[in-house]
């Protein structure tokens, strides 16, 4: 019984160190991670750069209906913020669209839907 309850003790203090020893880690990885992140923040590409890159430009033959469904895919893909998404649809517009858009009131512009 002796022998046993000092195994116990044994790995009872094995455990302790190996939680100590992770708990140290732990707040070393975070305190990389957060080195990391403010050292090496690398900005997120601008969505309507990526747009013209993935989509063409809409014109007048397209439906406009499917193309928005294609936009609407793509950007969600592309986890574009919805925020952006009305400014990053206006970089695709041209004629009568593009010009309908920009005539519009800056709070009607800056919502996608």
């Amino acid at each position: 019984m002796d022998k046993l309850l000092q195994r116990l003790t044994e790995v009872s203090i094995c455990q302790q160190q190996v939680v100590e020893h992770l708990a140290t880690r732990q707040s070393e990885t975070e305190r990389e991670l957060a080195n990391l992140h403010t050292a090496h923040l690398i900005p997120l590409p601008d969505p309507r750069m990526q747009a013209t890159k993935l989509l063409p430009k809409l014109t007048p033959h397209d439906d406009e209906e499917a193309y928005l469904q294609m936009f609407e895919m793509t950007a969600t893909t592309e986890g574009w913020a919805r925020e952006q998404w009305a400014w990053v649809l206006a970089s695709l517009l041209t004629g009568e669209e593009q010009h309908t858009f920009f005539s519009l009131p800056a709070a009607a512009a800056d919502s996608y839907d």
